[in-house]
């Protein structure tokens, strides 16, 4: 859907009408939302540049070095993980979706961990929806207290994986870093003004659900969506109209507290690239 709001729009300009751009930071040539990016490309069509309209000019992209205790250097594979970086440090609310191994939750998992190692924030809320795989068979049920039957579900996985193993999970669960929240339990909590919330594979959600996550938020915190609700949907109750990802990034586009990033290249390896054929 070529009128699909993706977060960004791509330019291709000659030289003269790049010159008139940067001497005209401050005019909204394109007609851009707020914290919508322009990606500039020459006449070539190769990508020379990209900026975030802010509302008043187009501001350059983050461009700190982003590191962690547990991740090596935070490096963007390409422009629109660019993008999905600096709306990470400078938006409230930041949503990222893109397909299966384009790097949303790395991105999203690392920019928080930066955060909290520089001392803007104290720990990160997991909030996320137990949804069972579409297609795939219950095993039944888990044992354990609600700590081990999160990480035997999708989430665990995730965390595990991006962390390296179960033991840097565990430590930041018990040094108050990391905070684990199923959507069944959220109602009467809040998210406090030293807290990230992080919301993963977020397309399970409906647009109540959504609406009930996002309304536990405290004016201070920061909030990261990220989800792919045009392919890996898993229940039909979050299909279409109802589904809460999509519902939100159309109604907080424009918004200035919310940013948005539609990853375009999966980067996970080549069977994942092929994977989308099928």
């Amino acid at each position: 859907n070529l009128d699909e709001y993706k977060g960004f729009v791509e330019k291709s300009l000659s030289e003269e009408d790049m010159a008139y751009f940067y001497e005209h930071n401050s005019e909204n040539i394109f007609g851009l939302l707020i914290n919508q990016y322009l990606i500039l490309k020459d006449e070539k069509d190769e990508i020379v540049d990209a900026y975030r309209w802010n509302g008043t000019q187009y501001e350059p992209l983050f461009k700190k070095n982003i590191q962690s205790l547990y991740f090596d250097k935070l490096k963007s594979k390409d422009i629109y993980q660019s993008c999905a970086i600096d709306s990470l440090m400078n938006c409230t609310i930041t949503a990222i979706t893109g397909k299966a191994g384009s790097g949303k939750s790395l991105l999203a998992l690392m920019s928080a961990m930066y955060l909290i190692e520089k001392g803007k924030y104290d720990r990160i809320v997991v909030m996320f929806n137990p949804t069972k795989t579409r297609g795939a068979s219950d095993m039944g049920f888990y044992g354990g207290d609600f700590i081990d039957k999160a990480m035997q579900n999708s989430i665990g996985q995730i965390l595990t994986t991006k962390f390296g193993d179960r033991y840097a999970v565990d430590l930041l669960l018990s040094q108050n870093k990391l905070k684990l929240v199923s959507m069944a339990d959220c109602r009467g909590m809040e998210i406090s003004d030293s807290e990230i919330l992080w919301i993963t594979e977020s397309q399970n959600t409906s647009i109540d659900l959504i609406k009930l996550c996002l309304s536990r938020v405290s004016s201070g915190a920061k909030v990261f969506i990220e989800g792919d609700y045009l392919s890996q949907v898993d229940s039909n109750a979050f299909d279409g109209n109802n589904n809460g990802l999509k519902r939100m990034i159309d109604v907080f586009k424009g918004h200035e507290e919310f940013g948005y990033v539609q990853l375009q290249n999966v980067w996970r390896s080549k069977i994942a690239e092929l994977c989308e054929l099928l």
